[in-house]
């Protein structure tokens, strides 16, 4: 749908008064103090809040000698994972996550007290694998968004509407190797290749051939969208991502959600000219990713794109799934979307 001049104007306008209307926010002065903010809706942007900023005092780890394996170092890295993994094996369960429980445990203050040597981590000599960083960032996604959560659900403040989300996306960040890296920054900026996110009028993560894009950034893969739990009822299940399994791990993770409802359904003659689809909208904000993947090009209309999204999915699908996307792919496609649910994920 094309958004008129006026109507984007006014929105633009809104966001920017948003900001300087918030009570107790410097939030204009802080742009020319330099302080980290994130984008949350067009004009809208906010201090990033650090939850680990003691990093910088925390001791950092030996660099690796000249011809040395980086990986016998990776002191952080190593340890951190380890906390990540006792946090989901304790708080994380099919109904959701006991974020109550979590605030409460020995097990996140530990967890807590080791994202303070993230600011200290040699990142280019502990991430230099591609599979490597990118189960790493997937892991410290999902557990600074526990991190976030629990801080926000303690004061009140669990999001309840979509601005909160945004904000909550654009603001809770880690200080990693010098890098402050927002929830954003790390799916649009790290585990999407820099590319602008799914919010209207969104920028660029890191400017194109900066040290963030070229330290952090990998290759787009899809299968990162099954993956990444961003709080919400209808957002994939939270799973631990091993390194040096991190590519099975994301095929299964894909299969798991295509196989449960809410994720696809496909009637070949669902439609009056064609097969239904409905999908979850994953498949819509991000559709290009899968298309890209699937052909090469990106699509500038979404009908363009939905032959090659369905055949992407399509292998991943049982066999039985499978078959009916294969005959829906013969004829025109009628493509919906079901609802989101964005209400808290918590299991308690």
């Amino acid at each position: 749908m094309r958004i008129t001049p006026r109507p984007r104007t006014a929105l633009a306008v809104a966001a920017l008064a948003g900001i300087v209307a918030t009570p107790g926010s410097d939030a204009l002065l802080d742009i020319f103090r330099g302080k980290p903010r994130g984008q949350v809706l067009g004009l809208y942007w906010a201090n990033k809040v650090i939850y680990n900023k003691e990093g910088a005092a925390a001791p950092a780890p030996a660099a690796p000698a000249a011809g040395e394996d980086s990986e016998a170092c990776s002191v952080v890295f190593l340890g951190l994972l380890e906390k990540i993994r006792a946090l989901q094996a304790e708080f994380v369960t099919p109904e959701g996550v006991d974020y109550t429980g979590m605030a409460e445990s020995g097990l996140f203050k530990d967890y807590v007290s080791e994202t303070a040597k993230l600011g200290t981590m040699d990142v280019a000599g502990e991430l230099q694998d591609e599979g490597t960083r990118k189960a790493f960032f997937i892991n410290v996604y999902n557990a600074l968004l526990f991190h976030a959560m629990v801080e926000r659900i303690a004061r009140d403040e669990a999001p309840k509407t979509l601005m909160d989300r945004l904000k909550l996306y654009a603001t809770s960040s880690y200080d990693i190797g010098g890098f402050v890296l927002s929830l954003n920054d790390i799916e649009n900026g790290v585990l999407r290749g820099n590319r602008k996110g799914a919010a209207p009028w969104a920028k660029l993560p890191f400017k194109a051939g900066s040290p963030a894009e070229q330290t952090l950034s990998v290759p787009c893969d899809p299968r990162i969208h099954f993956a990444l739990n961003c709080g919400a009822k209808s957002c994939p299940p939270v799973r631990f991502y091993a390194p040096e399994t991190v590519d099975e791990d994301l095929d299964d993770a894909t299969k798991t959600f295509f196989s449960k409802p809410g994720g696809i359904s496909v009637d070949p003659s669902g439609a009056e000219e064609g097969a239904g689809v409905t999908s979850t909208k994953l498949l819509e904000w991000y559709q290009n990713d899968f298309v890209v993947e699937q052909t090469g090009e990106p699509v500038e209309k979404p009908e363009q794109g939905h032959a090659a999204v369905l055949a992407w999915v399509a292998k991943f699908l049982d066999s039985d799934a499978a078959e009916q996307a294969g005959a829906a792919l013969e004829g025109k496609l009628a493509w919906d979307y079901y609802d989101y649910d964005w209400s808290v994920n918590a299991s308690s």
